[in-house]
């Protein structure tokens, strides 16, 4: 099942007007392939980012039951992470920021970027919840769910 959701994903981000610059930047990918990892959802690790995330970080079962789904044991869950890698160009010239009097600021190219990007990795988390669904697996996205907050207290994260 991995290489198939690998699959579909690399497809995705290449065909997709979602992850492109705007045609101001010749209009090119904001990101190049997808890495993806898989992992249960009783991974102790999910427990760690309570304590160093905040404790609002929402586990893979209280996200699963926040969204409505039946209760089952956190072992059954299989959670994705997706790496959304800038394509060469943007990783190139982010190594150039706009140095100013008494401000850095990140180069010009990757602040389009990663404003073009929110539609984009929403759209991939609706398309990868549909993949999952039509293949007969209930499925939940955390940045889709009526549970996704960010959090500003000092620090900005989201649960």
């Amino acid at each position: 099942m991995n290489i198939t959701l690998l699959n579909f994903l690399e497809e995705f981000f290449e065909n997709s007007e979602l992850n492109r610059l705007h045609n101001n930047y010749n209009g090119g990918r904001i990101f190049s392939s997808p890495l993806i990892g898989v992992t249960s959802g009783d991974d102790p690790i999910f427990q760690i980012f309570k304590e160093v995330v905040g404790p609002e970080h929402l586990t893979p079962n209280e996200l699963w039951l926040a969204c409505g789904q039946n209760d089952i044991p956190p072992s059954q869950l299989r959670v994705i992470s997706i790496v959304f890698p800038f394509v060469k160009k943007i990783r190139d010239e982010s190594q150039n920021p706009i140095v100013l009097s008494n401000v850095k600021l990140p180069a010009e190219i990757y602040s389009v970027g990663r404003n073009y990007a929110n539609p984009f990795k929403k759209e991939t988390c609706r398309q990868i919840v549909e993949f999952f669904k039509k293949k007969g697996f209930n499925a939940v996205a955390g940045m889709l769910s009526e549970a996704f907050t960010v959090i500003a207290n000092g620090n900005f994260y989201s649960n």
